[in-house]
């Protein structure tokens, strides 16, 4: 397996709203906190995250992997902080948006091919 990170750009356009550019790096970048560790099986390369058939999905799957992962760990929680949790919370976050990301690119493909 390689080691990939998804990462926003823009983060905090990202948490207001607007369309922060979503990349996929197979190093992690001094902006580690607007970035989600996935894995990709070999010989693809992190580039393949984002790009291809099936990408939307696996962004999807692990989103949804993360999700559930942070809230069945707080519901199995007996007491403490919930703050240990919120790297999956946040994981989640980062998949989601980069999801959407994918999402609105690949209709104005679409959409462009359309009008052609």
């Amino acid at each position: 397996y390689r080691r990939c990170y998804v990462c926003i750009k823009e983060l905090e356009a990202a948490n207001a709203g607007q369309d922060g550019a979503v990349e996929a790096l197979d190093a992690l970048p001094m902006y580690a906190e607007s970035c989600a560790q996935m894995l990709v099986q070999l010989p693809a390369v992190c580039a393949d995250l984002l790009q291809g058939v099936g990408a939307r999905e696996r962004l999807r799957q692990a989103e949804m992997e993360a999700l559930g992962a942070s809230v069945g760990s707080v519901r199995h929680q007996t007491g403490g902080s919930v703050s240990s949790h919120r790297p999956r919370f946040r994981e989640a976050r980062i998949l989601g948006h980069a999801h959407h990301w994918l999402e609105r690119r690949g209709r104005g493909a679409e959409w462009a091919r359309i009008f052609e």
